[in-house]
């Protein structure tokens, strides 16, 4: 892999984890400020803010990327098509609001707090065409700083903004400001302004090229919104709040290893960077070293999320804690039922990556309507139970495109997660008897981890050495 490609990769990364973690740090001093109800509220605003961003964008990014050489006319028409689309869509959801208010029949005025936030699908239609031209030419650094900056600025103004009393106000604002924000630092320092220019045979072109990825974006955001819809309507904005805040912290940690997984093993497939290791063993050992690395994560959150959230969120989020639990299982075994499609895409093959989760989804769909009568609680445990459900599915597609069978599949989850299960099982008994207060949040996770390296050095787990051989392959072909 060429120095330019590891430098933009890098770069890339970066800018994900920073975008992740800054954006947690924003949600933790929010938290603090604002109530279950006012994230509640503003998650059912987001679900038609997002699913139509998809419709205004498109997939036209995808367009832009997948040109080799630099098409002004092409470029500018692609600005103005996503544009043309985003005020289309933005029109469509302003005379749906009322019905929308109407079907939630909330405190909040849904109805103005939908139409305030609808600069924001014009605002992402404009800066996601930005993003995927610096996208294109690999100058991810220049997407960090569009992102990371206008991050910060429009995190301090939403803070400053719910402290002096706006609530839900400062949520919207966070949103609108870092687009708005994006989009002025993007033109002003990095591309030059479209020209008032639209060519139809670009415009069908492109939109015949990103139609696909639009469906694909369509399908994932509607899984995810379709909970949240439910949830608004059958239960009340606070569960809402707590229900979206437990599943907010793991989500943003997931998205941040993914990120993570996606810059370094997809090219590692891709590019077929292991000469003397066939690709079913580097799947194997990729996917014991990021068992070994995230498995003791799940049983510290485990242990330590009562604290965590009463020392970072305050006692009003309480009923958050049980969310928070399920969700860093369900999300911590995320990898398990995922990593094999980076090899698959890489082979050419997306569209049994798609069937796949096309499959998931359904089940995720029925379970979610089996368990919503029961409770929100007995829905989180149906949804931990498709995972599991998951996990065994995409046992299939890694046997048929690795050769590696289900025997070995089990063998290489099983210890680790017995040895995990009882490692946290013995610290949650042994902390039931003994009370540290906030101490526990440094004292329990190093016992963990104390424990845990202890133990898979005298059980001789193989996983240990893999995370070394592995780290020493990379850093050889990065080198190279």
């Amino acid at each position: 892999m060429s120095r330019t490609a590891v430098n933009a990769i890098s770069w890339n990364l970066m800018s994900k984890i920073f975008a992740n973690v800054g954006q947690l740090a924003i949600y933790f001093v929010l938290a603090r400020l604002l109530t279950p109800s006012d994230f509640g509220i503003i998650a059912i605003v987001l679900v038609f803010i997002n699913v139509s961003n998809i419709f205004a964008i498109a997939g036209l990014g995808a367009a832009i990327i997948q040109n080799e050489k630099y098409d002004k006319e092409k470029f500018d028409t692609i600005y103005f098509t996503s544009l043309i689309l985003a005020l289309l869509v933005s029109s469509l959801l302003y005379f749906l609001a009322p019905f929308i208010a109407k079907f939630y029949n909330t405190d909040f005025d849904l109805k103005l707090l939908i139409r305030i936030s609808l600069p924001i699908i014009v605002f992402n239609s404009i800066n996601s065409i930005q993003t995927s031209i610096l996208q294109r030419d690999l100058n991810f650094k220049k997407i960090f700083l569009s992102t990371s900056i206008p991050l910060i600025i429009s995190g301090l103004i939403s803070i400053v903004l719910a402290y002096y009393g706006f609530g839900i106000y400062s949520l919207i604002a966070n949103n609108l400001i870092s687009s708005v924000v994006s989009i002025i630092f993007c033109f002003f320092f990095y591309l030059p302004l479209p020209s008032i220019t639209f060519n139809l045979k670009h415009a069908f072109k492109s939109l015949n090229y990103s139609y696909k990825i639009l469906i694909t974006a369509l399908i994932d955001e509607v899984n995810k919104s379709f909970f949240t819809l439910l949830i608004g309507k059958k239960f009340n904005n606070e569960t809402l709040g707590n229900y979206n805040m437990g599943r907010q912290i793991p989500t943003f940690a997931s998205a941040t290893l993914n990120s993570t997984i996606a810059s370094v093993f997809f090219p590692l497939y891709a590019k077929r960077m292991s000469e003397n290791l066939k690709n079913d063993i580097v799947y194997l050992k990729v996917i014991r070293v990021l068992n070994f690395i995230i498995f003791p994560f799940i049983g510290i959150v485990y242990i330590v999320s009562d604290e965590f959230i009463r020392f970072f969120f305050t006692e009003k989020w309480i009923e958050s804690i049980f969310y928070f639990k399920i969700f860093s299982i369900i999300l911590g075994l995320h990898h398990l039922h995922t990593k094999v499609t980076y090899f698959i895409n890489a082979v050419g093959d997306s569209h049994v990556t798609l069937k796949f989760e096309l499959i998931k989804k359904i089940i995720g769909i029925v379970f979610l309507l089996l368990t919503l009568p029961f409770g929100v609680n007995i829905l989180l445990y149906g949804q931990l139970f498709v995972t599991f459900i998951s996990i065994l599915l995409m046992f299939y597609p890694t046997k048929k495109y690795l050769g590696i069978t289900y025997i070995e599949q089990i063998k290489d989850i099983l210890p680790l997660l017995l040895l995990n299960l009882i490692i946290c099982l013995f610290i949650d008994y042994f902390k039931s008897n003994l009370t540290l207060g906030s101490i526990t949040l440094l004292f329990y996770p190093i016992l963990y981890l104390f424990l845990y390296i202890i133990f898979s050095y005298y059980l001789k787990i193989e996983a240990l050495k893999d995370l070394f051989v592995l780290k020493s392959q990379l850093i050889k072909k990065r080198n190279n």
